[in-house]
């Protein structure tokens, strides 16, 4: 008997110990596998390159695989990253960047000032789409190892916004060309490419080398699920953990589901339609007018639930240079109809289109908006991609006014005021001398009331331009989350400014 109770005793004993042994560190239970944050979009993944892309999807992974040099806080500050500290000269021409020495690439080898000078050298030797952002750089001089120097030839008082936006590439990696940025990478990040199922997902796995503190999950994918509610179901069966892009209608049916947690995020974003001014006839101010003043904005808000509010410029609330002064775009077809009479416009089709998937309600908005169109006198073909094939169209000039949203990143408009506006990387073939300087004088200036005066003017040219955008609303986004994601810090990992921080997230323990 005796003998019998000793070997239940050991067999309770070396059961204990396998199930302390299969628990990482963390408490979490690795007998299932790697840990792996899931997440839905309805875009697709283009590439990894983050100097040629305008697209949330590509730079959601690329953040993941590449560090900056400084990183932004939720709250708009700077602290430290892969450089321990920084040093500006008084009209902001030179800024000292000391780095840190123990960072790592994913292959093992030295991050140095040599990749620094390599990966902002870059886009501008190349001509990528958002290299006119770094035009004014003349080097990046390398001082030691771990010491580097950005010279400018003319102040550039939003570096510190840059450089967290465009994160450091391996040299080793750059010197293959933009052909293997575009689907190759070699970063510090805590995460490197695994799998890449281009029209299904993307998934990431720890980085061995990384410097830092590991995040919470081995793996990550970005699952690509263009429709809304199959989105919704893959939290609600668990096949994702968070879901992007949630509809009112949904939310409300979500209310008593324990499995799903929703999270409203009042976003630095603007919807708005972008318009071919070189072309009839939006070359005509009066056509534009027309179609600014055919939009009935509230509509669009009562249909996603309240949850946005009517633009008064292409600046949304969150950002630097909004300016709250200025009143609400109006509503007026009959005076839409006036100018469209006295206009150059004589009915011809108009190509309009957009993508689905990354925004809810896609398709009802767009119809909505063919029909306020149509009402005044507009004719209008409506053409819906997914978004390579909307990226495409908008490359080839394929359109006459297109719907999209538009993220202030870092909650700081230059970038987006330069690549989209400045340098026509919508292809809107806008000009304005007046505008452009002031939204180069914006980005010059080093202190936020300078810059701000120079954004208030910018705005309220192109309300009275209305070009090259037609701002409607700035919008709040709904994320559907699985109920075993810690929220604790959601609002940091599911920025404002559409720059999640998912190396930040953790499931509860």
């Amino acid at each position: 008997m005796k003998l019998k109770k000793v070997f239940v005793f050991l067999f309770i004993l070396l059961t204990l110990l396998s199930f302390i042994s299969s628990k990482s560190n963390d408490g979490i239970d690795t007998k299932l596998g790697p840990k792996r944050l899931k997440l839905a979009r309805g875009t697709d993944v283009q590439k990894l390159d983050l100097f040629n892309t305008a697209f949330i999807s590509d730079m959601i992974i690329a953040d993941l695989i590449y560090d900056p040099l400084v990183k932004q806080n939720a709250d708009g500050s700077f602290v430290p990253y892969l450089a321990n500290r920084w040093e500006v000269n008084g009209n902001a021409t030179e800024w000292t960047f000391y780095l840190r020495n123990d960072a790592l690439f994913s292959d093992g080898s030295k991050f140095t000032s040599a990749d620094v000078k390599a990966t902002y050298e870059y886009p501008l030797k190349n001509k990528l789409s958002q290299s006119s952002i770094w035009a004014p750089l003349i080097e990046v001089k390398i001082i030691d190892d771990y010491t580097c120097k950005f010279i400018f030839n003319k102040p550039f008082g939003t570096l510190l916004t840059n450089l967290y936006l465009y994160r450091v590439m391996s040299k080793e990696l750059i010197n293959q060309g933009p052909s293997a940025v575009t689907t190759k990478s070699l970063g510090t990040g805590p995460y490197m490419l695994s799998e890449w199922n281009v029209g299904n997902n993307v998934v990431l796995v720890r980085n061995p080398n990384f410097w830092g503190e590991k995040p919470f999950y081995d793996e990550f994918e970005h699952k690509y699920i263009a429709e809304d509610s199959t989105r919704l179901a893959a939290v609600q069966t668990g096949q994702v953990d968070i879901s992007e892009s949630i509809s009112v209608e949904m939310m409300e049916r979500l209310k008593n589901d324990p499995s799903v947690v929703i999270y409203q995020s009042v976003l630095a974003d603007m919807h708005w339609l972008c318009v071919r001014t070189d072309i009839p006839p939006f070359n005509d101010v009066n056509v534009r007018r027309a179609l600014s003043l055919c939009l009935d904005r509230k509509v669009f808000i009562d249909m996603l639930g309240g949850a946005g509010k009517v633009a008064k410029g292409i600046l949304p609330s969150a950002v630097i240079g909004f300016d709250d002064t200025m009143p609400y775009l109006s509503y007026d077809p009959t005076r839409a109809r006036q100018l469209l009479a006295a206009s150059s416009y004589k009915g011809e089709e108009l190509d309009f289109m957009s993508f689905s998937g990354s925004y809810a309600k896609t398709q009802e908005q767009l119809e909505t908006i063919q029909a306020m169109m149509k009402a005044v006198g507009f004719n209008v073909k409506l053409t819906i991609y997914d978004s390579a094939g909307y990226a495409a169209a908008r490359s080839a000039n394929k359109f006459h006014l297109f719907w999209t949203g538009g993220a202030h990143q870092g909650f700081d408009p230059h970038v987006f005021l330069t690549a989209r506006i400045v340098n026509n990387t919508m292809h809107h073939y806008y000009k304005n001398d007046k505008l452009f300087e002031l939204i180069e004088l914006g980005g010059q200036a080093n202190s936020i009331p300078a810059r701000i005066k120079y954004y208030n003017q910018a705005v309220r040219i192109m309300v009275e331009e209305m070009a090259p955008f037609i701002p409607i609303y700035e919008w709040t986004l709904l994320y559907a989350l699985s109920s075993t994601v810690d929220t604790s810090n959601i609002q940091e990992v599911l920025r404002a400014d559409r720059r999640p921080d998912f190396r930040l997230a953790k499931a509860k323990i």
